[in-house]
């Protein structure tokens, strides 16, 4: 998921609206992208863990 090539912008639908939105190509085809409130959490995730900065559990991610 950290692959740069992966990083797309894509056309999903919301709220019976088109839109484009940062996403995560999965590497499944013909299947549904990583967008929204999920590729929100999954990046944060991502930064925590590649920072290697100790944290205590739980830890709050700002909002």
């Amino acid at each position: 998921m950290s692959d740069p090539q992966r990083q797309i912008t894509a056309r999903v639908s919301f709220g019976g609206k088109q839109l484009e939105a940062p996403a995560i190509d999965l590497g499944l085809p013909g299947k549904m992208v990583l967008w929204g409130i999920t590729y929100r959490l999954v990046n944060q995730f991502r930064d925590v863990l590649e920072s290697g900065e100790e944290r205590p559990l739980p830890y709050e991610l700002p909002l």
